[in-house]
């Protein structure tokens, strides 16, 4: 069962970004070599494998880890 967010539109759950795009438009301070090691350690956000060489990221997977990764406070689990 697909569970969708309702803050999410059809537009952005089509939109893709390479780990540079990330990196440059959506988490400035965010190395690719950070983003390598997220996706080694699977605690990244969901990615896509188009090819050996090739990951991508839809604004869905990068808008919904960026939800889990909110805090209330500093003690709120890490």
């Amino acid at each position: 069962m697909a569970v969708t967010h309702p803050d999410i539109t059809e537009s952005q759950r089509m939109r893709f970004y390479s780990p540079k795009q990330v990196c440059d438009e959506r988490w400035p301070g965010m190395t690719v070599e950070v983003l390598a090691q997220l996706r080694y350690a699977g605690t990244g956000p969901r990615y896509v494998r188009l090819s050996p060489k090739k990951i991508v990221y839809s604004e869905a997977a990068l808008a919904e880890y960026e939800r889990a990764q909110e805090r209330t406070s500093t003690a709120a689990g890490s």
